[in-house]
């Protein structure tokens, strides 16, 4: 019944990862486009200084150029009496020389305007890559109702029946599967509160998991997990620091995709697992590390 209720929310929540998945490939894709937009437009405003500097280095050689030429031609033609012709010769040269430089700021302008034009594609890409960003966030909030009717749905519908049913038909190992399902959601809760994540026990091994981030990897994980539970002012309880001295046990707790969770998820929620009740089940689970982590859950 739990199945039944439950399946279409996890296809929806399901569907809305893919399509955030896929929007933030998009995000990235057009991060990476207009990271490279705005390397070649630095690269082209490096051009044109490197054309400026250059212009003005040949200008100030012209400048020098002609002082000098003006002094050997100004004793020329005071030698010869042709000041005249070679002031004809010296505006030409300056009118050709306008004409180059002119012809230069032309072209410097056309790359200002090409450049302009550039900033003001990047400043569109901008505005699209917000609203994306901004629909990203909408999504987010609705995969984290979805999540929460989910978990909500499940408590609601996995209760003493589950256990009862099992019960029956004397059905002793998914009794046990039922047992250390509990056991290691209630420690994942515990490490939550110890680590000043959150104080609400209800929701406190959602949170857990959510801290840990998005990455598959175990390892990874566990070294989030540590830095987590090794904050400056935590007191942690002998149960956790014995839990964290195994890796076995670490793992436990972390994995983004727990069997343990998996075969469990019909169970009902106990929030305070007593000893007496299930230590059988995890003597009979030879699971190593689940010793540990069951003495986090039953310290209360």
């Amino acid at each position: 019944m739990s199945d039944c209720l439950t399946a279409p929310l996890h296809q929806k929540l399901k569907k809305e990862r893919e399509e955030k998945m896929a929007l933030r490939a998009q995000h990235h894709a057009m991060e990476e486009t207009l990271v490279a937009r705005i390397d070649a437009i630095a690269e082209q405003v490096r051009e044109k200084d490197e054309q400026v500097n250059e212009l003005n280095k040949r200008m100030e050689e012209l400048v020098k150029q002609e002082r000098e030429k003006e002094k050997r031609e100004g004793e020329r033609d005071k030698r010869e009496g042709e000041r005249d012709k070679r002031k004809g010769e010296r505006d030409k040269r300056e009118r050709e020389r306008d004409e180059k430089l002119n012809e230069l700021f032309e072209q410097g302008r056309e790359k200002d305007e090409k450049l302009n034009e550039l900033f003001e594609q990047g400043r569109e890409k901008d505005e699209k890559l917000n609203e994306l960003f901004e629909q990203g966030r909408e999504q987010d909030e609705q995969i984290s109702t979805l999540t929460q009717i989910l978990y909500e749905t499940r408590q609601s519908l996995s209760g003493a029946d589950a256990e009862s049913e099992w019960i029956v038909v004397m059905d002793t190992p998914r009794l046990d599967e039922i047992k250390l399902r509990n056991i290691l959601d209630v420690a994942m809760a515990r490490l939550a509160i110890a680590a000043r994540l959150t104080d609400k026990l209800p929701n406190a091994s959602i949170v857990w998991r959510d801290s840990l981030g998005t990455s598959a990897d175990t390892v990874t994980r566990r070294a989030i997990a540590e830095g987590l539970l090794s904050r400056e002012g935590l007191q942690l309880p002998e149960s956790i620091q014995n839990l964290r001295k195994s890796r076995q046990g670490m793992d436990l707790v972390v994995e983004k995709y727990s069997k343990i969770r998996s075969r469990g998820d019909r169970v009902a929620y106990q929030a305070r697992p007593i000893r007496a009740l299930n230590d059988t089940a995890v003597q009979r689970s030879q699971i190593e590390g689940m010793g540990v982590v069951a003495e986090v859950a039953y310290d209360h």
